[in-house]
């Protein structure tokens, strides 16, 4: 596998750039000494690299910099909440957006239910009372599995949308 960071010459060693920013160059130490000002590795400008004596050049397989062009134009802004629910072209999902609040309802409202068919169990008898209890438990366990199913469901076929539209829309481009 060719190493995706460009490689550094000194006189001593072969040494790349780091993967890891806490052990820089791989746990390579520089000799001690005054090994700057001797032709070897310049110490590169804290925050990025310095830009070549000549500039940039433009990269074979890579989009040209500058002003927007195609690969700028298919990046859409997605609309807030309020315009993609009363959007009447539907080409924005409002279910991505809400999936998570409603999960947290649904989780609510059936803790809710299940504590007050134990109240009102145990009002009844003690033993109907344990009975929803543990037994409202497992039932409450297996909805919220069940809606979690569903709502994943639902995602799933959106982000499958989503993304049929983008290759459709690259295919057209090319």
């Amino acid at each position: 596998m060719v190493h995706p960071l460009p490689m550094v010459l000194t006189e001593r060693n072969i040494v790349t750039q780091p993967e890891n920013p806490q052990q820089p160059y791989g746990g390579y130490q520089p000799p001690a000494g005054d090994w700057q000002n001797q032709g070897g590795y310049q110490q590169q400008p804290v925050g990025g690299f310095q830009q070549p004596a000549g500039g940039y050049q433009q990269q074979p397989g890579y989009p040209p910099a500058g002003p927007p062009n195609e690969y700028a134009q298919a990046l859409k802004v997605d609309p807030g909440f309020m315009k993609t629910l009363f959007s009447p072209n539907f080409s924005y999902f409002v279910t991505p957006k809400i999936v998570s609040a409603l999960y947290v309802v649904l989780m609510v409202v059936l803790g809710l239910s299940w504590l007050i068919m134990v109240i009102a169990s145990f009002i009844n008898n003690a033993a109907v009372g344990f009975g929803a209890l543990i037994l409202g438990a497992v039932y409450v366990f297996l909805m919220l599995i069940l809606v979690r199913i569903s709502l994943e469901f639902y995602v799933a076929a959106i982000r499958t949308a989503e993304n049929t539209t983008k290759l459709v829309e690259k295919a057209e481009g090319n």
